[in-house]
């Protein structure tokens, strides 16, 4: 399997609940990897920046196998397909996103607070709910790779980005390395996916806050917590060891001859990708989304293979 490239990443996002246990899980998780040489990338929102501690941003500023990545300014607070223009957008990524009172403040911030710490090149968008325009703003920045849950078998370049597909089956829901093998066995790449505060809480934070539904008033910790993190540290060590891992920065794409039906094909998916995830549940304004698709139609899109 060796011949199959695998990319392990983290989202990293919670601000409710125990932050001194959340940071320990994480940078024992980060830690681990590290000391294993395991590729690792860390999508880190705007919003979790002041909450994470110093050694988990020590680490991440100076590992080798640990790659920082943007996860959005304010998460699910303001989600990307709501901005149903570049001007709100850029606004909603652009300035502090004030906790408390859950709105954006006038004062710059968001992606600058994020880039004062890390200088990343690899960004992924919220449940996946990305937009044309949050492709062009990411690439203003500077931002060149990502990972897009897409029904596709191979690395692709749209906007100047190059992307690779994910495995929709997040890393905490896998329950052994047979698991994970049935689940890749079809793909030659593919990134998976894992969210650590959903190693320790059973329920995500985004579902505390004041949304239309699924709102949750209480969350626990799970009682086989330590089982819950052993597992995942043997599945890295698995997949480290019967895969080819590496990091979504270091990948450097080649366009090859485009055929007009399979470019189609794609477009397609990708159409069918950015739609499906506007069901997702901390959506809470409407999604104009004529315009989103006639952004799409403007894109440039190249297939192609991608060296790592």
């Amino acid at each position: 399997m060796k011949d199959q490239k695998i990319n392990i990443s983290f989202d990293v996002e919670d601000i409710y609940g125990d932050q001194k246990l959340l940071n320990n899980t994480l940078f024992d998780l980060l830690n681990f990897c590290e000391e294993n040489n395991i590729y690792v990338d860390v999508y880190i929102s705007a919003i979790k920046i002041p909450y994470l501690s110093p050694d988990i941003i020590n680490l991440l500023q100076k590992s080798k196998y640990l790659t920082p990545g943007y996860h959005s300014n304010s998460h699910s607070f303001i989600t990307i397909p709501e901005q149903n223009s570049m001007k709100e957008l850029k606004e909603s990524e652009e300035h502090i996103f004030d906790i408390n009172n859950e709105e954006l403040t006038e004062e710059k911030g968001g992606i600058y607070t994020y880039l004062k710490y890390f200088s990343p090149t690899i960004f992924r968008c919220p449940g996946y709910c990305w937009t044309p325009d949050y492709f062009e703003f990411m690439q203003e920045h500077g931002f060149s790779s990502t990972t897009i849950d897409i029904d596709y078998d191979d690395a692709f370049s749209y906007k100047g980005i190059t992307v690779i597909p994910t495995l929709i089956k997040a890393l905490e829901k896998i329950t052994d390395f047979e698991d994970i093998n049935f689940n890749l066995q079809n793909y030659s790449i593919k990134s998976v996916y894992l969210h650590p505060a959903r190693l320790i809480y059973d329920h995500f934070w985004d579902k505390m806050k004041n949304n239309s539904y699924h709102i949750v008033t209480d969350r626990n910790v799970y009682p086989n917590m330590k089982d819950r993190i052993n597992l995942i540290k043997d599945l890295f060590l698995n997949l480290k060891n019967n895969y080819s891992l590496f990091s979504a920065a270091s990948v450097k794409f080649q366009n090859k001859q485009q055929e007009p039906d399979d470019l189609n094909l794609l477009k397609n998916k990708l159409q069918e990708s950015m739609v499906s995830k506007w069901g997702w549940s901390q959506i809470l304004k409407p999604v104009d989304k004529n315009y989103h698709l006639s952004k799409l139609e403007t894109g440039t899109l190249f297939m192609g293979k991608i060296e790592v």
